[in-house]
């Protein structure tokens, strides 16, 4: 899963594919939701070329930005509970980056 919306960063790139790379949970202290954006899919879909040993010699990896998101552990929210990364996708898309991102 991922999401799709324009976001320009403050160096002028725009990123358009945004991933969920990491949740951790700091039991009692914060949850951190790590964002890796890429310029477009395709930048994605190299990775994971990569990752499966598709691609021969020296690569040449995509741009990508990662901003590490966090916020208070609260023991009464169920945000995590169940399926930890469609919530952690859920509580992203009401991030006012990624309100309007749509599921890809």
């Amino acid at each position: 899963m991922a999401l799709k919306k324009v976001i320009k960063k403050s160096n002028g790139v725009s990123l358009t594919y945004h991933r969920i790379a990491m949740v951790k949970v700091d039991v009692n202290q914060q949850i951190t939701v790590l964002v890796e954006s890429y310029v477009d899919e395709d930048g994605r879909n190299y990775e994971k070329e990569y990752a499966e040993g598709a691609i021969i010699g020296e690569p040449a990896f995509p741009y990508t930005k990662g901003d590490y998101m966090s916020f208070d552990y609260d023991e009464s929210d169920e945000i995590f509970s169940g399926n930890v990364i469609q919530k952690a996708y859920e509580w992203l898309k009401k991030q006012p980056d990624f309100v309007g991102a749509e599921d890809v």
